[in-house]
């Protein structure tokens, strides 16, 4: 059945910034309480869908951005949840310890709990965006799956790391462990080892990949020196690299656990701290030069406080941002909303964009040059941000459901 794509409204904006507005504060959501465990991760879309996992098999859920939760143990073992993803406003997995894996396709109203055939724990869960998934577990086991998880096949990683730092990016698969990167051309069953063409590769402990609509990120940390390396991936042969003078602004590198790239020039870290008295705390610190400084994003004497370490950063649309401890979620209304400078004239009436449907995909053409298009549910969440450039686009619609969609 052809996909049927009903567009509601249209508004593309025409090159040149509007100022925008930018804020400091981070506000602890106290409706979601602190869990007698230790939360795990925080994922969020749209502006109003947000989950949270913690390692006694809870899943913690709200519908309003944060005013009011439920709560779902849909995993009798309350195994411990270590990654959640999802690739629309349907369908979800989240996976864990000793084989657990849960499925949702109605948005997180339910859950079912796989089989996947090994006990393993599950660390980290990628997609393709459309039907592939892969899920790095320990002793080395890569799972896929072809058909949203209907069907596994296991395959190997070529080492083992704790932090499984695996990503799908333009139909390659790249993984690192410490000190070594590698790609995969068909999928994960076969690694080649591309350390070498990262430049000045030296003594690196690599953490994370990050993939946004146009870029990948690599990040580490140099071992004895307190620099964050942020490494862009052009081809597997082609990287750049950029340096961060950390120590300027006192960071223990052994101590981040997370960094998100929201645009090329604009990221967080978050990281956590130990006073002398043993209390812990984090800090969020943010970036607009591509990674060259950094500055806290939060007033010096006032951390997060909480009782283990710092867990993870999600930013679901431009002007939110959530960032989870192990105890506490915080909140920021105008995260991401960098001050820019530019043109600020509104949008002209003869600013005129014309579509045209070809195929599965949206012809896109204005008569001046566009800069990005948000593809959304009539409910406001945004299920696709895509970066533009002149005055034409192609818009792929493969993967949309059938349905009615609002683009801006």
């Amino acid at each position: 059945m052809k996909t049927k794509i009903c567009i509601l409204s249209l508004c593309l904006v025409a090159l040149g910034a509007q100022a925008q507005k930018t804020t400091k504060n981070w506000e602890r959501i106290a409706s979601l309480g602190s869990s007698h465990h230790f939360y795990k991760k925080v994922c969020a879309f749209g502006k109003d869908s947000v989950f949270v996992i913690d390692n006694h098999g809870v899943i913690k859920r709200s519908t309003n951005a944060g005013i009011s939760w439920e709560e779902q143990v849909p995993d009798k073992d309350k195994r411990i949840l270590y990654d959640i993803l999802f690739w629309d406003f349907k369908t979800g997995f989240i996976v864990g310890r000793k084989g657990v894996i849960l499925k949702t396709e109605n948005g997180g109203d339910s859950w079912q709990v796989l089989n996947p055939g090994v006990s393993v724990d599950f660390r980290t869960i990628q997609s393709d965006g459309e039907q592939q998934l892969w899920i790095c577990g320990s002793n080395n086991l890569l799972l896929y799956s072809p058909d949203k998880g209907n069907n596994w096949i296991p395959k190997t990683l070529p080492e083992e790391n704790i932090s499984n730092a695996f990503c799908y990016y333009r139909k390659r698969c790249y993984y690192a462990s410490w000190n070594q990167v590698w790609v995969s051309e068909d999928g994960g069953s076969n690694w080649q080892d591309i350390t070498a063409n990262l430049p000045g590769y030296g003594d690196y402990h690599f953490t994370k990949f990050q993939a946004t609509e146009d870029r990948l990120y690599l990040f580490c940390t140099k071992k004895s020196k307190k620099e964050l390396l942020i490494f862009q991936c052009e081809t597997p042969s082609r990287w750049t690299k950029t340096t961060s003078a950390l120590y300027e602004i006192d960071i223990d590198m052994r101590n981040i656990t997370d960094v998100c790239f929201r645009d090329p020039e604009n990221a967080y870290i978050l990281s956590y701290s130990t006073a002398p008295s043993g209390a812990w705390s984090a800090f969020i610190y943010k970036t607009q030069d591509a990674g060259k400084s950094w500055k806290k994003d939060k007033d010096e004497d006032k951390p997060f406080p909480h009782e283990s370490s710092s867990c993870n950063l999600s930013f679901p649309t431009g002007n939110l941002g959530y960032a989870l401890t192990s105890k506490n979620l915080y909140r920021s209304p105008y995260t991401g909303d960098f001050e820019k400078t530019g043109d600020s004239s509104p949008l002209r009436e003869d600013f005129r964009p014309r579509m045209q449907r070809r195929g599965g995909s949206l012809l896109i053409s204005a008569p001046e040059a566009l800069q990005r298009l948000r593809i959304g549910s009539l409910e406001g969440h945004a299920l696709r941000d895509l970066p533009l450039q002149g005055k034409e686009a192609e818009i792929s619609l493969d993967g949309l459901p059938q349905g009615i969609y609002i683009l801006s």
